[in-house]
């Protein structure tokens, strides 16, 4: 079923009042699905580059905040929330209990903890969960505009909209007009745009991945999203490297993990308990 995107409504931070605001909206939400979607943009976005706009879309206010890290820098995720000092913008990325989903977290991930100090946690990767969603090849990884246009439950008019003004946007050096102050009309949209379409992926894969049958997928992200926050942090880590594309499962070591996946399995079924597992771990 194709559906058109809701109303949103979208919000610039650019001041750490607003950004003490804000927290009060980021806290407190339903955990299942996911209530928080984030995407970053930035020139070079990595360790060696810049962030200019966090955005967080809050799916429960159909509202998506466009934080100004470039204006705000540090003080975007150590400003407090009102009456409750312990709670910042860094202490929710990095909180395991609060979900949040991103498309590819590897960059996002690199430019945080470089530039930042900020261990991202509690991340449920739709890149990943398309992967593993699929009924072919997993040699290779999709890119969000494929996965949108493939997968997403949108409207035929709703992606056309969503590919005319990402085209119109990127024209040229988009990710340096992202550094103008103030915003123009068309860098808003382009920033909310993506984090918009996020829980509707959401649905899509969620939903192939949620049957018992997926178990041994939903392990397998699971533990490649480790890995991928491990290798976005690690000294080695290169946010253009050449081998980004391809898929973190191959045929041998898909064939080697369910081996010891079943054997595990057997294992918990001849001592009467049952392997562990939950489909909100996704």
């Amino acid at each position: 079923m194709s559906t058109s995107t809701p109303q949103q409504a979208t919000v610039i931070v650019d001041t750490a009042e607003k950004i003490a605001s804000v927290l009060s909206s980021l806290t407190d939400l339903p955990a299942s699905p996911p209530s928080l979607y984030i995407d970053l943009e930035g020139i070079d976005l990595g360790r060696k580059g810049t962030i200019s706009i966090l955005s967080i879309h809050v799916l429960p206010k159909l509202t998506t905040y466009l934080i100004d890290i470039q204006t705000l820098q540090d003080s975007a995720f150590i400003t407090p929330a009102p009456n409750k000092i312990s709670t910042n913008l860094k202490s929710i990325l990095e909180s395991p209990t609060i979900p949040k989903v991103l498309f590819d977290v590897r960059n996002d991930s690199d430019a945080l903890f470089a530039l930042y100090g900020i261990s991202l946690d509690g991340v449920k990767d739709l890149q990943l969960m398309e992967l593993a969603s699929r009924a072919y090849s997993r040699n290779f990884l999709a890119g969000l505009a494929k996965s949108i246009e493939k997968d997403g439950p949108f409207s035929f008019q709703a992606k056309q909209s969503w590919k005319e003004r990402k085209l119109s946007f990127a024209t040229g050096d988009q990710y340096h007009r992202l550094s103008i102050r103030p915003f123009s009309p068309k860098a808003i949209e382009y920033c909310a745009q993506d984090v918009t379409f996020l829980p509707g992926l959401w649905n899509v894969y969620a939903a192939k991945l949620v049957s018992d049958q997926q178990t041994f997928w939903r392990m397998m992200i699971r533990e490649g999203l480790k890995k991928r926050l491990a290798l976005s942090r690690s000294a080695g880590y290169n946010p253009q490297g050449p081998d980004k594309a391809r898929g973190p499962w191959d045929e041998d070591l898909v064939k080697m993990e369910e081996d010891v996946w079943n054997d595990g399995v057997m294992e918990a079924a001849m001592d009467g308990e049952e392997f562990p597992d939950s489909p909100i771990l996704l």
